[in-house]
């Protein structure tokens, strides 16, 4: 995000006119009367002497905000809980966006039954919804995010799949009302609240993660408050020496005597904030950014107020020599801003500084110096440290240090992958983008971070449930993703089932049991449309529960699953928890999307852009507000109750 000092500051308008009068006698001769010359306006804006010459400081970066995005949705795959009434300006409009994609009689969606479009909003398998989501500030086209969804015609989510949905900036708007620019589209498996009973009628609030994807990016513009074209240029020499060109694409490119269009460079992807932190607080005068830098320290120093943004300043210079005096400051604050800059700058030596604090400083500070060691590329020991960690008692500290593991196990197979593509052909070289995402589904775990990956399937040739990770660290615990790409964590050596056991969930829908004199586990499941039943027996291996709950009943006999949705293998695994039939403990993360969307609504300014020309930009809407009537239908999921399953 950029700088809050910077973004406070009042520009204060400096009008500087020269006029060229007569010269003296002697000069020049001649009867025009020159003209006289008339200088830009040059904007100062009241910044710390410290951030003086910087681009935060002369210019303001457009697209920096989360962008609230919306719009209609479809839900298929409910188990007789929707098609009720609706207002009708949102049933004409559903109904003519599955007519324009061509759903009809003559052409029926999968799983459902011939019908038109008007009777297919009625049927109760089916649900009309609000899709809401907040894009990432810079965030590239590809970026994947989390969607919210809210039900206008249902009772209950539970068990639907939201077909793909156009989302457009600002909220949604029924047939006839302003149409806005398409940015993102929306679809996936619906993630209810884990917790709760499925089949309730409270479900009407869910979510799709990771469902939603940039198709149409905004712009990020840097915007002058001067007009010059010498400083324009300045401008975006400065980052594309900061940042060389990203697979043959020039990170900043001016466009006129204002504005310089930015890039954000694969390496950033998926931390486009950072990126932005980093050109808001670069240095325009390049060639001296050694000279900037050691200011910097000097006023870190002097000011340990500013140390987080000066630490920024820092690592826009990337002169990692600099910083190092920093390493040893007796201010935590100064300190702190040091050891920030030298890990996004990946300084070795940041390292041993950085593992002190986590092992011996002030608690509230352990956390993020566990997670700035995910960013140094030092040798084993960081590794060993952050294993070590990774079995803390501390639950903040432990999920800290494997997400830190996870991070360098993820850097280490892109590099290795990246070298490995040198003896590729061209045309089949993967671009780092793309092994970025490879690493999402998959680590080796022979490595030293010790983290394994590996995607669990539901069905061949579809999108993963979810990624399984083992981090054998310490003692059990289920570590369980709310958001982004569903995840399950296992900690420890060996999860399993404990016996004996009796459990049952979900109105005995659900139940496993086991006898204390066989060394096997018996699972029952009943589906709640058809009645079928599947009988299925194991170990006790909690991965193999997880791969056969996920998985579609290719074969009855060979490959039996249940085809279960991440949320219901989250809320099996929490109700075993519950029963005691676990040897693990059991937590989720910290729930996000709803301050992320609530966030946007309030920062987005809808100055839309039109689809047509007879659409005419709304330029009425300004930040904090919301059209009369429209509120982000967000709920937090609710979290286990137990002390062992709080969320960071």
């Amino acid at each position: 995000m950029q700088n809050p000092t910077l973004r406070r500051a009042v520009p204060s308008l400096l009008l500087v006119a020269g006029l060229a009068g007569t010269l003296a006698a002697g000069g020049c001769s001649g009867s025009s009367k020159p003209r006289p010359f008339e200088a830009a306006p040059i904007v100062r804006r009241d910044v710390p002497e410290a951030f003086r010459n910087t681009i935060g400081a002369e210019a303001t970066i457009g697209g920096i905000e989360p962008v609230l995005v919306s719009g209609y949705g479809f839900v298929v795959g409910l188990h007789g809980t929707g098609g009720q009434p609706m207002p009708e300006p949102i049933a004409a409009t559903m109904e003519r966006t599955l007519g324009l994609n061509g759903v009809n009689a003559a052409n029926p969606m999968p799983g459902l039954p011939p019908m038109s479009p008007r009777d297919l909003l009625r049927h109760p398998d089916t649900a009309v919804v609000v899709v809401q989501a907040a894009i990432p500030p810079g965030a590239p086209r590809g970026t994947r995010f989390d969607v919210a969804i809210e039900a206008i015609n249902a009772d209950s989510l539970d068990g639907g799949r939201l077909w793909t949905t156009e989302l457009r900036l600002g909220p949604p708007a029924p047939l006839g009302g302003h149409v806005t620019q398409r940015l993102a589209t929306a679809l996936g498996e619906v993630f209810e609240n884990p917790f709760r009973e499925p089949g309730s009628a409270d479900f009407t609030s869910a979510r799709v993660l990771n469902g939603g994807v940039v198709t149409e990016p905004f712009d990020l513009v840097i915007q002058l408050d001067s007009p010059s074209h010498a400083r324009a240029r300045q401008i975006a020499s400065a980052i594309n020496s900061r940042f060389p060109d990203d697979d043959g694409i020039v990170t900043a490119r001016g466009v006129d005597d204002s504005r310089v269009g930015l890039h954000v460079p694969a390496a950033y992807s998926d931390r486009p904030d950072a990126f932005l932190n980093i050109v808001t607080h670069l240095p325009i005068d390049w060639q001296y950014r050694r000279e900037y830098a050691q200011r910097y320290v000097r006023a870190m120093k002097d000011d340990p107020a500013l140390a987080r943004e000066l630490a920024w300043c820092l690592v826009a210079c990337n002169e990692r020599e600099v910083i190092r005096e920093l390493y040893d400051s007796p201010d935590l604050a100064t300190l702190m801003g040091g050891l920030l800059a030298g890990a996004e700058l990946g300084d070795p030596l940041a390292a041993d500084p950085l593992r002190d604090l986590a092992a011996r400083g002030p608690l509230g500070l352990r956390a993020e110096a566990i997670r700035l060691l995910g960013f140094v590329p030092s040798g084993v020991q960081v590794d060993l440290f952050l294993r070590e960690q990774s079995s803390s008692p501390d639950l903040v500290i432990r999920t800290a240090a494997y997400e830190a593991l996870s991070r360098r196990a993820e850097q280490a197979q892109t590099a290795a992958r990246l070298a490995a593509m040198t003896s590729v052909p061209a045309v089949r070289r993967m671009n780092e983008r793309e092994i970025r995402r490879e690493t999402e589904y998959y680590l080796p775990g022979q490595t030293i971070q010790g983290i394994a990956r590996r995607p669990i399937m539901g069905q061949q040739g579809a999108e993963p449930v979810l990624t399984l990770d083992r981090a054998p660290f310490g003692s059990p615990l289920v570590y369980v993703t709310m958001h982004r790409q569903p995840k399950i964590t296992l900690f420890g050596e060996d999860v399993r089932l404990t016996a004996p056991l009796v459990m049952s969930a979900w109105d005995n829908r659900l139940m496993i049991a086991s006898d204390p004199s066989l060394p096997e586990f018996r699972v029952y499941f009943r589906h709640p449309t058809t009645g079928a039943a599947t009988v299925w027996k194991f170990d006790g291996q909690v991965t193999e529960l997880i791969a056969f709950m996920a998985r579609h009943p290719l074969d009855a006999e060979d490959t039996p699953g249940l085809a279960l949705s991440y949320s219901e293998i989250v809320g099996a695994l929490h109700a075993i928890h519950q029963a005691g039939g676990m040897n693990a403990g059991f937590t989720t993360e910290r729930d996000q999307l709803a301050a992320q969307i609530l966030a946007a609504t309030q920062s987005t300014r809808l100055e839309q852009r039109p689809e047509t020309p007879t659409d005419v930009p709304d330029d009425t809407t300004r930040p904090g507000q919301v059209p009369e009537g429209f509120r982000p239908e967000v709920v937090p999921l609710a979290q286990p109750e137990e002390q062992g399953s709080r969320g960071r």
